[in-house]
Order: structure tokens, then C-alpha cells, then sequence
């Protein structure tokens, strides 16, 4: 379904589309496009672009991809500026069923004695959520895929990761003023660093060791001080 190009950036009424069927064709999104991708009641893809600054296609043009299609042809990977559920609403269909994040670390000291992440911080977000993710001075890039529904199910998962920055999650909800901000603190690295852990654990042991040792030297200098 594509919107008829007559230069109106407001969203086309039904008897101003006209209706394509196609086959067999790679659709090409420009840097800058603007998407919104949601499922049908059907279970069909719907594909609807926002805004285009290269307008390859109108603006409100409409893709749908048939259930069997979509099952056929698997994942859809994406690199891309994310935001997942819509704004919650009475009848709002675009809403974020269920959710759970990973903040992921790798540092000088953990590289040193393997090429590892830690996982510093964990959650799970209510349904309804609206969620993106931001730094301080610039868009978030994420790298992901959108998988098809299971039979029984009607939401389709997206599994994303964000690239390396100062990233935060940002939560929003309905009857919240403000957004709720996830990100770890030094706490959190702490508290989740294997390696730091192991280091407390030997550090512990050498002054367990070293208190026995000393006790034990104690014990023998009271001892010769008696004989003598």
C-alpha cells in the first residue's frame, strides 16, 4: 500500500492510496528515514514510513507483509536510532508486552586477563513501557533484529544492542511525569566485577594466611620465652 506523492505531509485518507502488489523485492531505507513497524491483527508486518529526507518513497507510504511471508523469510536485522512501545492508551495496540535489559561492561583491568564483558546491571520492564535509550551528547545507534511471532502469540520479539557509549535506558509510563533512567553506577561495577571479586577473595585468603602465620610465630616466640 503506497501513499500517492501530491506533496501533503499529512497522513492520506483510504481513497488516497494506491494499492500495489509486489514480489520478490528488497526494500532500501536511507540513513535519516523514519519508521514505524507494528503487527497487525492478521499477523502481518506493517512497515509505515514516517518521514524520509531522501523520499524514496512518500511520505505514509505503507509496506505489509503477509504472516507466511514474514515466517518464510526469518529475522529482520536493523542498525538504526530505537524505540520500542508506543505511547499506552485506551485501544493502543503498539504496546510493549514484556522486556528485560543487560547493562554490559568490559574494561582495562578486565581485559587484561580476558576478552570478556560483565554484566553490571539487570532488570525487567512493566508492560505499557516506552523505552529508548540516550547519551549525553548524541543519538544512540542500536544493532538488532525483529523475529517473527510464534503461532499462539501476538507480538513479534526484538532483541537489540546498543553500541559502545554512555548509554542510559530510559523507561517512560503512562500517569509518569517523568521517565524512569536506568544505568549503572560505580556500585554496580563493583559489586558485579569478577575480577575485583576474585582479587577480594585472594586478598582475604593472604590475610587469613598472614593472621595465622602470625599467630603461629606468636605462639613459638611465647613458647621459647618459657624454656628460657
Amino acid at each position: 500500500m503506497r501513499a500517492k506523492d501530491n506533496g501533503d505531509d499529512q497522513l492520506c485518507s483510504k481513497t488516497a492510496y494506491s494499492i500495489e502488489d509486489v514480489s520478490d523485492t528488497a526494500i532500501r531505507w536511507s540513513n535519516g528515514d523514519e519508521i514505524e513497524v507494528t503487527l497487525r491483527r492478521s499477523g502481518a508486518l506493517q512497515l509505515q514510513l514516517i518521514a524520509s529526507p531522501r523520499q524514496n518513497y512518500p511520505n505514509d507510504t505503507i509496506f505489509v507483509i503477509p504472516s507466511e511471508v514474514w515466517a518464510e523469510s526469518g529475522a529482520l536485522a536493523f542498525q538504526a536510532v530505537l524505540r520500542v512501545g508506543g505511547a499506552m492508551a485506551s485501544g493502543s495496540r503498539d504496546y510493549l508486552v514484556d522486556a528485560s535489559w543487560q547493562a554490559l561492561q568490559s574494561g582495562f583491568w578486565t581485559s587484561i586477563f580476558r576478552d570478556t564483558t560483565d554484566v553490571v546491571k539487570s532488570g525487567e520492564l512493566f508492560p505499557g513501557a516506552s523505552v529508548d535509550f540516550i547519551a549525553p551528547n548524541h543519538a544512540v545507534t542500536s544493532f538488532g533484529h525483529i523475529t517473527p511471532p510464534a503461532t499462539a502469540e501476538r507480538a513479534f520479539q526484538i532483541s537489540a544492542l546498543t553500541e559502545r557509549a554512555d548509554v542510559s535506558l530510559r523507561a517512560s509510563y503512562f500517569g509518569l511525569e517523568k521517565p524512569s533512567i536506568f544505568k549503572p553506577d560505580w556500585i554496580d561495577e563493583i559489586s558485579s566485577s569478577t575480577i575485583i571479586v576474585s582479587l577480594a577473595v585472594i586478598m582475604s585468603l593472604i590475610a587469613a594466611v598472614i593472621e595465622v602465620v602470625g599467630g603461629l610465630s606468636a605462639r613459638t616466640e611465647n613458647g621459647n620465652k618459657n624454656r628460657s
